[in-house]
């Protein structure tokens, strides 16, 4: 996700502000790279809720993503976008027992939410 993440770095010489974000050196071989903590690379990710992607993030390190039943198909939608397999089981479980069919406002919720997300498998 980084910018130029395939070209080599220049180290950073004496004088050198250390938040200046400088283009790479190429004629610098990688091991003179250095980690730099103090520049940041952040990646947008505009097409999914902030709370499904704290689940999967969740997901992805600790298996265990605490999905609710307002963000469950959120959540499952962006583990259908990131191919993440394990994650599609949890939740489809996670309907399965949450979902009660008797609840007409809770269905209507959820098939509304999955229509909106262009999900056809829920």
């Amino acid at each position: 996700f980084a910018a130029h993440w395939n070209a080599r770095c220049r180290p950073r010489a004496e004088g050198d502000s250390p938040t200046a974000v400088k283009e790479p050196d190429v004629s610098v071989e990688p091991a003179a790279c250095l980690y730099r903590p103090e520049q940041h690379f952040y990646v947008a990710v505009t097409d999914v809720e902030p709370s499904a992607l704290r689940c999967v993030l969740r997901y992805v390190n600790h298996i265990d993503p605490q999905v609710t039943t307002s963000s469950v198909l959120h959540v499952y939608r962006a583990a259908d976008k990131y191919q993440i397999e394990g994650l599609l089981g949890v939740c489809a479980a996670f309907l399965d027992k949450q979902a009660d069919a008797r609840d007409v406002n809770q269905v209507l919720r959820f098939f509304d939410t999955a229509c909106r997300l262009g999900l056809q498998d829920y």
